[in-house]
């Protein structure tokens, strides 16, 4: 019998895996895992959960396309809300009576609103011949016996229907059946501090502060972004639409989405959802947004279809996948579908088919000329006449494919074109009775886009002192505007109700300083061409950066000294050194200890 010590029973072959049974996919720098599923440092687990169901998966993308607000965009509502609250009231405190804070085509959402929360449909003559509308329009609105006064159109069964979209209507409906038109405006105020902090995540995304690699550089980007949202959030026209009942402000709202949307390199189905719900939601605002949410839903299906397009992030790594997602592609589609099918059924069943709405006079090649400059220039209804910080705007628009490459810059430049030659091509380009600009609000994204572009890219001396004077020239704008609020609303007939109120102030005459484009004269070319060259001109001043001096040069050298100093050389295993200095990998000098 053998005293000795028992041998250690054998140990068991591991038991090979079923072929059916899924695994975890190990990284490349992962140990690799033994029996029972255990590495040296940790435990691994073989097996991993099943897939989630079809169901869960598309509640998970729809549920992802939400983002949760952080404490800094939260901030920033506030303030915008208090910054917008504050202008709304002060108009009231100090400015000069009358105050129109309803008027043009305001009253006549409100109408629609009122007749869906009292009647529960749409048919608005009964609203208007027991006039609903004197609780926020205490004037004469509409002649119930004529239909182009109410901004009606005769539908199915001679039924009368407003001709404006219901997009708008439906929104504030709930605010309405809450609080009245005083909750309403309460809450449109609301929905433009909304975008406003859309526009400051649009404003870090492209200054690429979320993905610079220096700390340094990350905490820059957030700064331009921060003085971008500022700038934006303090002038015309988000400023003056903040308490407008107009569907522009959540246009403007939903084609930030969408760029931003558009913006990574590789769209996953959160983007693509993004996309589906402001593609199918546009048109119900307005159809002059369908160029929009077409140019929009082209760009989506052709990064969805050609995933390697945009192979460079903004941090300058690869993007990772160049799998099409389906998923997201289904959803997005299934959502512009449901909500598009839904507004033709809707026009359907009240007129017939789709209504012709005549709203901007004729359409022709003609007018894009005229409406062209006039959006820009014009002194009743132009961008800069009103708002001379978006002048900053233009320069960083020219920059945006440098800055961003042409995949990404793509979307917002050709959604931008279009949409202004599809604009100008009207008659009435600029948007009738309402404050300046109005056209322009849905695109305002793609002008602050240009206006970060311009901060991040040239932040010198320079452009510090051109953004200063123009933004204080902004605020004496806002300043005027609100102290005589009448002063925001132009009757189309070429004279600025602004400048000859100047004129009147000053004793000096000033109502032909600026040109106008809604009775174009030749005069006003002419205005434009020097105005274009002076803009060109304050840009070669502002880019340009200045030649280094024979003196800055030779600092460095001592009077002794025969040959220039020695070019940056490195020890081995050490950094980069000239002399005593040291050269850190991120390009800052230390002296040598």
């Amino acid at each position: 019998m053998n005293s000795g010590p028992s041998s250690p029973p054998p140990r068991p072959l591991p038991t090979p895996p079923d072929s059916h049974t899924p695994r975890l996919a190990r990284h490349e720098d992962e140990e690799p895992a033994t029996e029972a599923g255990r590495s040296a440092t940790r435990f691994v687990p073989t097996t991993t959960v099943l897939e989630p169901l079809p169901s869960r998966r598309i509640l998970f993308a729809i549920r992802s396309a939400i983002p949760t607000p952080s404490r800094r965009i939260v901030i920033l509502w506030l303030l915008a809300l208090a910054m917008y609250g504050g202008a709304y009231q002060a108009q009231f405190a100090w400015g000069e009576l009358p105050i129109y804070h309803i008027t043009g085509d305001e009253p006549h959402y409100l109408t629609i609103a009122t007749s869906l929360i009292r009647d529960g449909d749409l048919e608005i003559f009964n609203n208007y011949r027991d006039k609903d509308y004197l609780p926020f329009y205490p004037w004469h609105l509409g002649d119930p016996r004529d239909p182009e006064d109410m901004h009606a159109l005769y539908g199915t069964g001679g039924r009368l229907y407003s001709k404006h979209s219901i997009g708008l209507p439906l929104l504030i409906v709930p605010a309405m059946w809450l609080g009245g038109h005083g909750l309403a405006i309460g809450f449109m105020i609301a929905l433009n501090a909304l975008l406003s902090t859309e526009l400051w995540r649009l404003a870090r995304d492209v200054t690429g502060s979320q993905s610079e690699a220096s700390s340094h550089q990350g905490r820059r980007g957030g700064a331009v972004a921060t003085a971008t949202w500022f700038l934006v959030a303090t002038a015309s026209p988000l400023l003056f639409y903040s308490d407008q009942f107009y569907p522009e402000v959540p246009g403007a709202l939903l084609v930030t989405v969408a760029l931003r949307a558009l913006l990574p390199g590789t769209l996953g189905t959160a983007s693509l959802v993004r996309l589906g719900l402001v593609v199918s939601l546009l048109p119900w605002f307005h159809l002059r947004y369908i160029p929009i949410a077409t140019a929009i839903a082209a760009w989506g299906l052709m990064r969805w279809a050609l995933p390697g397009l945009a192979s460079p992030r903004l941090d300058g790594k690869t993007a990772q996948g160049s799998m099409r997602n389906w998923t997201g592609a289904i959803l997005g589609t299934l959502i512009a579908a449901a909500a598009g099918g839904s507004l033709i059924a809707l026009d359907m069943r009240l007129f017939g088919g789709i209504p012709a709405v005549n709203d901007y006079g004729s359409v022709s090649l003609s007018n894009i000329p005229a409406g062209a400059l006039g959006l820009l220039f014009d002194r009743q209804y132009g961008l800069l006449p009103y708002g001379p910080v978006y002048l900053l705007a233009l320069y960083g628009l020219l920059a945006l494919p440098s800055q961003l490459g042409w995949v990404r810059s793509g979307p917002m430049l050709t959604l931008l074109i279009s949409y202004f030659v599809f604009i100008a091509s009207f008659s009435f380009w600029f948007g009738a009775f309402s404050p300046p600009s109005r056209m322009l609000v849905p695109v305002m994204p793609i002008f602050v886009t240009g206006l970060a572009v311009a901060l991040h890219r040239w932040h010198g001396w320079r452009m510090i002192i051109v953004a200063i004077a123009l933004a204080v020239a902004d605020w004496a704008i806002i300043a005027q505007l609100i102290a005589v609020p009448r002063l925001r609303y132009n009757y189309w007939d070429g004279k600025s109700v602004l400048l000859a109120y100047l004129s009147q102030v000053w004793e000096t005459d000033i109502t032909q300083v600026l040109p106008t484009f809604v009775v174009p004269e030749q005069a006003s070319y002419v205005w434009a061409a020097w105005a274009t060259a002076g803009i060109i001109g304050l840009f070669v001043l502002i880019t340009t950066s200045r030649p280094v001096s024979r003196s800055n040069r030779n600092a460095n050298r001592r009077p002794n000294d025969r040959y220039p100093p020695a070019a940056p050389f490195r020890t081995p295993g050490g950094l980069p050194t000239i002399g005593s200095v040291v050269i850190t990998p991120d390009g800052d000098r230390r002296e040598q200890a």
